[in-house]
């Protein structure tokens, strides 16, 4: 058994608990866990549906921190696995939480969320729009993944570059 199957065990151990003494956040919460677990087992099924399980039971709760980030992970996943309108739908839900709580990791992983989506539709001067966004927020914290960022900037320059050449071919 690796780590993160004893993690899984364990997480859904402590689940059959908390239902059984009907603790409605602790359930919400351990369902957000075991999608994250499911997640880094590349079980992705299984994380979106217990995404979905963790984000109804936040609902129930009318718990707004732990719906938004249970909405952040379910974006980022179901974005990742091509479902784009749905993770838009999230995505773009939460962001205006992220920059109202000033929460510049997340608002900048959103936003470069939402650029990906756009660049997939093939929609440049929106993705773009993100992306520079992202960059901005990135390097304001400090945070490595302005690189990862730029690259996308940069692929979607080479990309106009390139139809720019077609146009005029």
């Amino acid at each position: 058994r690796n780590a993160l199957d004893e993690a899984e065990l364990w997480f859904r151990q402590v689940l059959s608990n908390w239902k059984n003494i009907e603790d409605g956040h602790r359930i919400a919460e351990t369902q957000h866990q075991l999608g994250i677990v499911a997640e880094a087992q590349e079980n992705f099924k299984e994380a979106e549906d217990w995404y979905f399980q963790a984000k109804e039971n936040w609902e129930k709760l009318n718990e707004k921190t732990g719906l938004n980030l249970t909405l952040y992970h379910l974006g980022k996943l179901l974005r990742a696995r091509g479902k784009s309108e749905q993770a838009e739908a999230y995505l773009r839900q939460i962001l205006p939480v992220w920059i109202k709580n000033s929460n510049h990791e997340y608002k900048a992983d959103v936003q470069y969320q939402l650029g990906l989506i756009h660049e997939k539709r093939k929609e440049y001067r929106e993705a773009r729009g993100m992306f520079k966004a992202a960059e901005e927020t990135f390097e304001k914290i400090q945070d490595s993944k302005a690189d990862e960022v730029r690259d996308s900037l940069k692929r979607l320059g080479k990309l106009g570059m390139t139809r720019y050449m077609e146009r005029e071919a």
